[in-house]
């Protein structure tokens, strides 16, 4: 098997650090660092004007004619670099489920606003009751003329206070359950009726609970079929499984090497030379070279027209890397330590960077941390706390 990189790789690679280096400014990291908002629409129209929120679309619809293999490439540069990449990357989902389902009068509308980096579109899924079970949709939407009267709740909307339009999933057929008698929706978020409060989570993201009351949409803005909300959902679906974390799987395991590398040990020698400690190390990259040759595979297999979805091939792509990503994450503060003593020293750094401001936030405002998925709270806030309490105190 040759994985010997196309020059077009580095070409590209290269253009994403030049953009970097001329457009991610402190201010930007900073922004973003404080606010959690996962997108910043000035850099977001800069990617806009050069073809890359729709990289792959074909230049007359403003995109860059990329492969899946270029666009995996450009993408991975972008978010290491610290290109806030959520906002534009979430809004590539429901807009390319738009670009297969949608009226032509809907896509010469919306598609165009997309490509450029002006039109933001969040995703309109999760409910309180229903967790991560979309088809247990109780949002309530009746048919009116030519419009929809929507009623109900959305959870964990993120960047909702910044986008345009909410991909939204509403039930329409009363009495229907499961895939059956759903409609989507593209609801603008300035309608009257739509309320946004925010939720901010332990791990420095910030995301929405949504309220829906009488809220009145256009006909012209259902995506898809009336009560055949199912098969435009599987469009988003099959674009989602193949998003997933896997640069930062490597991110947090350099991370974690840099620190071996520049820190001692009680005993005064170098934590890098410590076998222990580059086992764990070894271990960590290994598993971040398996997430981005998972993220090849599912390129590869776009590429030669299996679409990313809900299959054995790609799914398993979503899965493995998320899971990584969260256990290098917890596993990096051990990673550099063999023992109490050295597991303190690297909580105390890691704690001043990471965890002080985190702790900071759920002492300042407990209930609304909580509110945040149990994985999010549990990725940073258990790594924090034991380690500190049991080896700090």
């Amino acid at each position: 098997m040759d994985f010997s990189e196309p020059e077009s790789w580095a070409r590209l690679r290269c253009e994403a650090e030049e953009f970097v280096a001329a457009h991610v400014t402190r201010e930007v990291i900073e922004h973003e660092r404080r606010t959690g908002d996962g997108v910043d629409r000035a850099l977001t129209r800069k990617l806009g004007k050069r073809g890359w929120i729709a990289a792959g679309w074909p230049a007359a619809e403003g995109g860059a004619a990329l492969d899946p293999f270029e666009t995996a490439a450009l993408w991975d540069a972008l978010r290491k670099g610290g290109v806030p990449t959520i906002g534009p990357g979430t809004t590539m989902l429901p807009a390319n489920a738009i670009r297969v389902t949608g009226s032509a009068e809907l896509k010469a509308r919306i598609l165009p606003g997309v490509a450029a980096g002006e039109t933001l579109i969040c995703l309109g899924y999760t409910e309180p009751a229903g967790g991560s079970d979309v088809f247990a949709c109780a949002t309530r939407s009746q048919r009116d003329g030519d419009e929809w009267i929507v009623n109900g709740q959305k959870i964990f909307t993120t960047f909702a206070h910044l986008a345009d339009y909410c991909f939204l999933l509403t039930r329409s057929q009363p009495g229907s359950a499961g895939p059956r008698g759903l409609t989507m929706l593209l609801v603008p978020l300035d309608s009257p009726g739509i309320e946004i409060q925010a939720v901010h989570t332990v791990g420095h993201e910030r995301t929405n609970i949504v309220f829906y009351n009488d809220v009145r949409v256009a006909d012209a803005n259902r995506v898809g079929d009336a009560h055949e909300g199912f098969a435009v959902m599987r469009a988003a679906l099959e674009a989602e499984q193949n998003v997933a974390p896997a640069s930062r799987t490597g991110l947090v395991a350099k991370d974690a090497l840099e620190f071996a590398r520049t820190h001692r040990g009680a005993d005064g020698v170098e934590l890098i030379n410590d076998a222990l400690v580059r086992e764990r190390l070894a271990r960590m990259t290994m598993e971040a070279e398996v997430a981005d040759l998972l993220g090849l595979r599912a390129a590869f297999l776009d590429a030669e027209g299996n679409k990313p979805g809900p299959s054995r091939r790609c799914s398993g792509r979503r899965v493995t890397c998320g899971h990584r990503q969260r256990r290098s994450t917890l596993r990096a503060p051990r990673a550099c330590s063999t023992g109490p003593i050295r597991r303190a020293r690297w909580t105390a750094a890691w704690t001043r960077i990471t965890a002080a401001p985190l702790l900071r936030r759920f002492t300042a405002d407990p209930v609304r941390c909580c509110a945040a998925s149990s994985w999010r709270i549990g990725s940073d806030f258990r790594a924090a706390v034991p380690a500190v309490n049991s080896h700090e105190t």
